[in-house]
């Protein structure tokens, strides 16, 4: 685990983030002390992809995890 500043994060956040894609989580500090942490996502299995897609399909209300169908389709656009 990494521990970087916030200045060091303007600096670096793509390695930042890569690193942190990779498994690392990486402390953010401000003056010292820690106030955030950058972390990896776990990636999405096929099977909750398809799950989803098939209630979007019916219809029905979807989600997966926290995530809706609404903000799953912004990521997407992003």
């Amino acid at each position: 685990m990494g521990s970087v500043g916030i200045a060091e994060l303007k600096d670096h956040a793509s390695e930042l983030v890569e690193r942190a894609s990779g498994g690392e989580v990486i402390t953010i500090t401000r003056h010292g002390k820690p106030v955030a942490k950058i972390t990896g996502l776990a990636p999405l299995s096929t099977s909750d992809v398809e799950d989803l897609l098939a209630k979007m399909k019916a219809g029905r209300t979807a989600s997966l995890g926290d995530l809706d169908w609404k903000e799953l389709r912004d990521i997407g656009r992003r």
